[in-house]
């Protein structure tokens, strides 16, 4: 927003120069300047407890993808709580817990867009007038709900390849790890995968033990499994970096020079889930190293025995 007239007195206003800003729109008579500034409004990326994504279609704003949920603040009020405002008013949805991940500037609008997670709880949506429609989206299916290039887009590249600390004595989702860090205090979902004394670390990636849902390691069946995930927590391994797939080696290498001391197995199974279809369960990259006995009921047999049985054939 320019001030070539005066919002006051609606004389036109002259330069001058404030301080390190040249030619600042100033009205003589007021004695007032005119800052130029561009609009605020809040960008919501709304997130349930097992990181589904929430999206919207208005159809003024974009008719061929689905955006996210964004509005102006009202006067005076904080941008965290025009997000729990305007997640509730368009999905009907109650936000549990926001956090700021970046601002993004919309050139066509002259607009600063202030990008938040927004979890809340799964449930049914009751959308506003201003809203055509509203869908959940699994984690292996939003981006492709966005369009490419759009802030929303932007956004939800920069909440799900963000780094993350991960401290001693914390633990990751079993879902979007993005939880730990974003959400600190929410812990509904269950535990996956725990840092605990059996972690190994490198410059890129971690291995950790595979744990059951109530976070213990497995102690009768996968016995001294191991997952790899990538520091970055890329969606897939195939979004890793040169770097990453280095280092991911050299962790592989680690791991089974450990597991052969300990555990001494008889061979191993090695592989990623890639996908919803595929069975990956978190949506972040991660490589399963399952150590195998030959005193298992399913030694000799791998995921191909399971793969290829009849009832694996397509309709």
């Amino acid at each position: 927003m320019k001030f070539t007239f005066c919002p006051n007195c609606g004389n036109k206003n002259t330069k001058r120069n404030l301080g390190d800003d040249a030619n600042v729109p100033y009205c003589e008579t007021c004695q007032k300047p005119w800052f130029p500034f561009s609009y605020t409004c809040v960008l919501a990326l709304v997130i349930d407890e097992n990181s589904n994504f929430a999206f919207i279609r208005q159809s003024y704003i974009n008719t061929c993808s689905y955006i996210g949920i964004a509005g102006y603040p009202n006067p005076e009020e904080p941008y965290e709580e025009a997000v729990k405002r305007e997640v509730l008013e368009e999905t009907g949805l109650a936000v549990n817990h926001v956090q700021y991940i970046g601002s993004y500037y919309h050139e066509k609008r002259d607009m600063i867009m202030l990008g938040f997670a927004a979890q809340v709880s799964h449930g049914e949506f009751k959308i506003s007038k201003e809203v055509d429609a509203a869908k959940w989206f699994a984690p292996h299916e939003a981006e492709s709900a966005l369009g490419q290039g759009t802030i929303i887009h932007k956004l939800y590249k920069d909440y799900v390849n963000r780094k993350i600390s991960l401290p001693e004595g914390t633990a990751l989702d079993k879902t979007v790890p993005s939880h730990a860090s974003v959400f600190p205090k929410q812990r509904e979902a269950p535990l996956k995968y725990s840092l605990n004394k059996e972690k190994f670390e490198n410059d890129s990636v971690i291995g950790v033990p595979s744990t059951d849902e109530n976070g213990n390691v497995y102690d009768k069946t996968l016995i001294g499994s191991y997952v790899i995930i990538p520091k970055s927590h890329v969606p897939t391994p195939f979004d890793l970096s040169a770097k990453e797939w280095h280092d991911t080696k050299t962790m592989l290498d680690t791991l089974k020079k450990q597991l052969d001391e300990k555990y001494n197995p008889d061979g191993y199974n090695i592989g990623w889930n890639v996908g919803h279809i595929a069975g990956q369960t978190a949506p972040y990259a991660h490589l399963h190293i399952i150590p195998r006995y030959k005193d298992e009921p399913f030694a000799g047999k791998g995921i191909r025995h399971w793969l290829k049985k009849p009832e694996n054939t397509r309709p």
